[in-house]
């Protein structure tokens, strides 16, 4: 009784592991749903530690015991050993699942994370020499020519507006936007 009472409850974990599985890949992937697998996962490791010793136990019982002579008992361990063994390949069924997820999840966590660092990287790559330009001339030296030429203003902003385009057109001619 003991071993079918484990089974329904690492079917039950199995469902769960199926049903996460399944909604997994989705827009649904979010921290609470890891945080279940999380949990699954752990109460899995939890009922692998019970399985092993009642599987050894067994095992032993069958082997090498002398009191199991009696052909309805040795069918009845040969059941539960059967049962055991069921238990233990959902188990791992269930580990395997839940170790995809986890991967699957940090992938693409990862690859979310590369693509906003490297946005962040772009958009600092067009606003670095704007900001040089910038800072050269807000230092405000007295002997720098294009501040008493007429258009001076105006060029400054149509270099930095063409700085901007040619950096924009660089990162599209190497997919990089």
């Amino acid at each position: 009784h003991i071993v079918d009472n484990y089974f329904y409850y690492i079917e039950n974990i199995s469902d769960k592991v199926f049903t996460f599985e399944d909604e997994h890949g989705t827009d649904r992937t979010n921290k609470y749903m890891m945080d279940n697998i999380f949990d699954l996962r752990s109460d899995i490791i939890k009922l692998n530690r019970v399985i092993m010793p009642m599987k050894d136990l067994i095992d032993t019982l069958q082997n090498e015991s002398q009191l199991v002579q009696d052909k309805r008992h040795k069918m009845y361990i040969q059941h539960i050993t059967d049962h055991i063994d069921k238990e233990e390949s959902m188990l791992q069924t269930a580990r395997d699942i839940t170790r995809e997820i986890r991967d699957n999840f940090e992938s693409y966590t990862s690859f979310r994370m590369n693509r906003v660092m490297q946005i962040l990287t772009i958009v600092s790559m067009i606003f670095l020499p704007l900001t040089l330009i910038a800072g050269i001339y807000g230092m405000n030296f007295e002997n720098m020519p294009e501040l008493k030429w007429h258009y001076g203003y105006y060029a400054t902003l149509g270099l930095m507006v063409l700085i901007s385009l040619a950096c924009i057109w660089y990162f599209k001619r190497k997919n990089m936007f």
